[in-house]
């Protein structure tokens, strides 16, 4: 979110933007206590969420976040930042979106009827 909202009541805020989002970005770079939060709960809205995290941060993220999450790593100082990182990012959203529109697909082709054996998955699914 924002600081502008840092002395205020901004919990019902957050989550009223948040639930009119798609994707979620956090930068989890420095593990503020506020954006680590924030990740949470677009986690539990069930939002997509892009990590980012600086090439040189210490401590990593905990295991949690990191363990099932596609980080995208970045450095203010490499070639074209901004604007390379932004581009990696959608290119990121994109492969997650294409990566779960085809799990989808074969979950739906796996279904099976009362009393049919078990589908299998064809070599190339």
């Amino acid at each position: 979110m924002w600081g502008g909202l840092s002395g205020e009541e901004y919990v019902e805020l957050m989550l009223a933007i948040m639930r009119r989002c798609r994707i979620v970005v956090a930068d989890l770079s420095s593990l503020n206590a506020n954006v680590v939060y924030e990740f949470g709960f677009a986690r539990g809205l069930h939002k997509q969420v892009v990590p980012l995290l600086q090439r040189a941060s210490r401590p990593f993220p905990p295991a949690n976040i990191a363990s099932d999450q596609l980080i995208l790593a970045y450095s203010p100082r490499e070639k074209g930042w901004p604007g390379a990182t932004v581009h990696r990012c959608a290119a990121q959203v994109a492969i997650m979106k294409l990566a779960s529109e085809m799990q989808a697909k074969t979950l739906a082709s796996a279904a099976r009827g009362p009393g049919a054996p078990l589908p299998t998955l064809s070599p190339g699914a």
